[in-house]
């Protein structure tokens, strides 16, 4: 596993418009698996065609792409523009918690699909779009067995 993280991170681009005063000249992961699932005529498809393991690698990048960006996110916090959520680092004050009983507060932007904010900012679209057409008068579940 530790091979295959590492051949990652060591691709390079290939582009011949790219100089050395580039920021970046290595792929992401996200750029990497999105070039590994493409179908191409001159190459064969293994990976494709291999049914469960290509699902397992589907996961894998998912997880890896997922897992960089919470890293970028825990490691830019000022780049971001945590600090105007000061407040919520000091709403713990009254209560006596010891620094290492803590941790280190990561607060996930509302751009994070899944997170809390992410979560209230879709509740509150909704109730806006509520109040301006009108709520559902009728709510239908469809369920669907594969038997």
């Amino acid at each position: 596993m530790s091979n295959f993280f590492f051949d990652i991170h060591c691709v390079l681009h290939r582009d011949l418009h790219i100089t050395e005063n580039c920021k970046r000249n290595r792929l992401t992961i996200k750029e990497w698996v999105c070039f590994k699932i493409q179908s191409r005529l001159n190459e064969e498809q293994t990976l494709l065609r291999s049914q469960r393991l290509f699902q397992q690698f589907l996961v894998d990048g998912y997880i890896m792409i997922e897992s960089e960006r919470l890293s970028f996110i825990r490691y830019n916090q000022s780049k971001l523009r945590v600090d105007k959520y000061a407040n919520l680092e000091n709403s713990d004050s009254n209560n006596e918690n010891h620094g290492s009983d803590r941790g280190k507060q990561v607060i996930l932007p509302s751009s994070f699909v899944g997170g809390h904010r992410h979560m209230d900012q879709l509740y509150f679209d909704r109730m806006t779009i509520c109040n301006h057409v009108g709520f559902p008068e009728l709510f239908i579940t469809f369920m669907c067995n594969s038997y």
